[in-house]
């Protein structure tokens, strides 16, 4: 025999346990810039949007992104965020294009919007944190 108050007792705690996951919302973070970064020329930057909302994106930390990256409510998407390099693209003698920060970054953002969605509306300022070379 089932014991019915036993199976609402655990399956009401669980359903409390998922809405509270359900319903926490990520807080903005912009990235930090760090000496290592600038090194490295690059920084990592960390977005999340609602799965049926395009306009909700909100950009956060590392720490926060493995948090709600699970939660079946929203969409992440990591960028490779170029920060140090020439700003504009050159074109060489041989036809061959150098990219500059500005258009690899346009360029990446392009690449996640295909599967992340609302991103090249969000993302404005191909230069933010670009430090040039020299």
């Amino acid at each position: 025999m089932i014991d019915s108050e036993l199976l609402q007792k655990i399956y009401s705690t669980k359903a409390a346990e998922y809405t509270r996951f359900i319903d926490k919302m990520p807080s903005q973070t912009k990235p930090i810039i760090t000496q290592q970064d600038v090194l490295n020329k690059y920084v990592i930057r960390y977005f999340l949007r609602i799965v049926n909302d395009k306009s909700f994106i909100i950009e956060t930390n590392n720490r926060e992104y493995s948090v709600f990256v699970n939660n079946p409510r929203f969409i992440g998407c990591e960028l490779k965020w170029k920060i140090v390099g020439r700003k504009e693209t050159i074109t060489l003698k041989n036809g061959s294009n150098l990219y500059g920060v500005e258009d690899t970054n346009r360029i990446t953002v392009a690449d996640a919007d295909l599967t992340f969605g609302g991103l090249r509306t969000y993302i404005s300022d191909y230069l933010e944190y670009w430090f040039s070379e020299g």
